[in-house]
């Protein structure tokens, strides 16, 4: 496996060296940097496929745009107030 070098600030250090060795720091950032990869990955797929909807049918408007991002909006509220819920429960 590879080596690669990674600098933490001073305060992150000291305090994953105040956990002692039981604090496996090279898995947890093969975690955090595979999380995300994936989550670039994800991005650059949704940036693909935007694209070929604007070749095949060109660029959306602000008026999409606009009702999309009201959408999402009404949909996370929605979101959050059921998981409010369930942890209420």
């Amino acid at each position: 496996m590879p080596k690669m070098q990674v600098y933490l600030p001073d305060e992150q250090y000291k305090r994953a060296k105040a956990r002692g060795g039981g604090l496996n720091v090279s898995a947890i950032l093969q975690a955090a940097l595979a999380q995300e990869l994936d989550r670039l990955d994800r991005l650059d797929a949704m940036g693909d496929a935007v694209q070929a909807y604007e070749s095949e049918f060109g660029a959306f408007t602000s008026g999409e745009l606009a009702e999309r991002e009201r959408l999402d909006k009404a949909a996370a509220r929605k979101t959050a107030g059921r998981r409010r819920r369930v942890k209420a429960a």
